[in-house]
């Protein structure tokens, strides 16, 4: 059957403000694409991301000159896909990875079964995802915990309280933390505020240096 691509962008209001140390997103701009051969649709998702330059305009531009390849794709799985869009996309990994995604669905759909069952048996224990606590005063922190109990919690920091922060909300759950900082800590501050938030139940520290200092990345590797 031929295929058809398809695709629409949405503007998702956040139930709460979300904020990183870079900038805050009051609603979610994000890209949906639908690859379909009639009878079988899969979907995938892109969010625009200033960080990285992702815009609905450079997706849509992507996405658009995709179309005619999967609208013509005569392989068979998402890797024989992958192999021909890469060289394409390979300047927008978003629009990339919205394609993927849609074509993965459909797959998997196409062939009777799970996404999951492709790369794992389905009865293996498979990690556990965190859900994101987003910036905001400490008091509306501890209350998205307590509104969404959850065993891995991702904190966003990169305020001059972080540590305060982390106390506040070790006081809240039992849960695991993981830290991103978004490139706002230095090499120092990240050494420091490693051995505090060694005994607060934290698991790891995301991206806490700007991702150019790699001078710094190899100092907080040796001393953290």
């Amino acid at each position: 059957m031929a295929l058809t691509l398809t695709f629409q962008a949405f503007e998702l209001p956040l139930q709460h403000p979300f904020t990183i140390s870079r900038y805050t997103v009051n609603i979610q701009k994000t890209m949906i694409v639908c690859i379909s051969d009639g009878e079988f649709s899969g979907y995938g998702e892109a969010t625009a991301n200033p960080y990285y330059n992702s815009t609905i305009e450079t997706l849509s531009v992507s996405i658009s000159k995709a179309k005619p390849v999967v609208e013509n794709f005569s392989g068979e799985t998402p890797e024989d896909l992958w192999q021909i869009l890469e060289p394409l996309l390979h300047n927008n990994y978003f629009a990339l990875c919205a394609i993927d995604i849609a074509f993965w669905d459909y797959y998997a759909r196409r062939s009777g079964r799970t996404l999951r069952s492709f790369w794992s048996d389905e009865n293996s224990k498979t990690p556990l995802t965190s859900y994101t606590i987003a910036i905001d005063s400490i008091e509306m922190m501890q209350q998205k915990i307590i509104e969404k109990p959850w065993p891995i919690y991702k904190i966003k920091l990169g305020t001059k309280d972080d540590l305060k922060i982390v106390e506040a909300l070790r006081k809240t759950t039992t849960s695991i933390f993981r830290i991103d900082a978004n490139c706002a800590w230095n090499a120092e501050e990240t050494i420091e505020f490693s051995k505090i938030l060694k005994d607060r139940n934290v698991e790891f520290i995301e991206q806490p240096l700007k991702a150019d200092d790699f001078e710094g990345m190899k100092k907080v590797r040796d001393e953290s």
